[in-house]
């Protein structure tokens, strides 16, 4: 309902391009029956689209993926990463956790060296593992997409849990106080939003940044963002992921 009240006190004062673009983005919300008025909207400012229209153009863009970086188990570039997949052996193991073993996956040696080496710079010393494990792909994917660092494009990254490790980390710290002070940096450091704008702090990115929570499909959700913003119009370059 708030949605169609933007939209309706919006386009009373202005039924320009910008207005259809920012509808345009709801289009793939068919469970918001968004559809009809999309309609509605079209016909009215927009009779004359056609197959040479910008907006017909928009609507049929070809997306591609021009860069990817993963860093897990399984390594941080294609071809270990492709060898780790065709392996009958798995990557897990089992180690002594608390009272009892248990079977996890770590990150590869290479992976690993990878995230100490973000450690060691200052700014990133009290990041969670989550977010440099993003900001170590992003680096990857940005790099193979042949993207220059300050460049303008948008970012979502999410995470199912987020900032785990640093809120266990902060609340064992809260309880152990004898004062039980908070550590300053729990908020910041545990925040969702944590995630994607380190990531384009790393990056210097000036455009969009996002962040959420999509449990198990979070990384999946950040692509399908970024395709509607693209189709949209808002930007012509995304990064979009997840970190675990």
């Amino acid at each position: 309902m708030l949605y169609r009240w933007f939209l309706k006190n919006f386009l009373k004062r202005d039924s320009n391009l910008k207005c259809f673009k920012i509808f345009n983005f709801a289009r793939p919300f068919y469970d918001l029956n968004l559809l009809p008025l999309s309609k509605i909207l079209e016909r009215k400012f927009y009779p004359e689209l056609n197959k040479n229209s910008v907006l017909f153009s928009m609507k049929n863009l070809k997306i591609a993926i021009s860069g990817y970086g993963s860093i897990s188990a399984l390594g941080i570039n294609s071809e270990s990463i492709w060898n780790n997949y065709q392996d009958n052996r798995h990557c897990f193991q089992r180690e002594q956790m608390i009272n009892k073993p248990e079977w996890l996956a770590r990150l590869s040696n290479q992976a690993q060296e990878r995230i100490n080496g973000l450690t060691k710079e200052k700014k990133y010393q009290h990041l969670d593992p989550s977010v440099l494990y993003a900001i170590a792909a992003s680096r990857i994917a940005v790099k193979q997409a042949g993207w220059n660092t300050g460049e303008g494009f948008a970012v979502n990254m999410g995470s199912s849990r987020g900032a785990t490790l640093s809120f266990e980390k902060y609340h064992s710290e809260f309880r152990e106080s004898a004062q039980q002070k908070v550590n300053p940096l729990t908020s910041p450091g545990t925040t969702l939003g944590n995630i994607a704008s380190w990531v384009a702090c790393d990056q210097n990115v000036s455009g969009p940044v996002i962040s959420h929570s999509a449990t198990c499909s979070t990384a999946l959700q950040s692509i399908a963002n970024a395709a509607a913003w693209l189709h949209a119009g808002f930007c012509t370059r995304f990064l979009a992921g997840g970190s675990e």
